[in-house]
């Protein structure tokens, strides 16, 4: 099968996986490793996408099984949930956001990443600001890239 030719696909940035934990929890460093987590009670994403596969995957593979209290189709009510100290999620950088409550740990390991790609028409006769939007996008990837994370 020959590559579509209509479209073109352009790299934006990567993200890191990061932990959120209550903010009550102040006895994990600034980087943890998933086995650290092991026991945790987690806040996930629903069955069936693919962040929550890569996650319960990288979850055995680091010889546990996720001990999972709550599923939610949004990053925002999985960090509200954490805050209220129902549990631990896992949350791209991304979607990270400052909630009361709630403090921020890199994953250090396994380096879970999502890749984020703009997909456009390859010929953008008709439609003169793809390179405008996609300077705009890649800006706002870098800012999320580059912004700390950590507190």
């Amino acid at each position: 099968m020959s590559p579509c030719t209509h479209f073109s696909r352009t790299h934006l940035s990567s993200y890191s996986q990061m932990t959120t934990h209550s903010s009550a929890d102040i006895r994990l460093p600034k980087t943890v490793r998933l086995e650290q987590l092991r026991n945790e009670a987690w806040v996930t994403i629903l069955a069936g996408h693919a962040a929550r596969a890569q996650f319960e995957d990288t979850a055995v593979a680091a010889g546990f099984t996720l001990n999972i209290r709550f599923q939610t189709e949004s990053y925002d009510v999985a960090q509200a949930l954490v805050g209220s100290g129902i549990g631990v999620a896992l949350v791209s950088r991304l979607a990270l956001r400052r909630l009361p409550g709630t403090t921020h740990r890199s994953l250090a390991r396994p380096r879970l990443h999502r890749e984020i790609l703009a997909v456009t028409p390859a010929d953008t006769t008709f439609t003169p600001l793809v390179a405008t939007f996609l300077q705009l996008l890649y800006n706002v990837s870098r800012d999320i890239a580059t912004s700390p994370t950590v507190e």
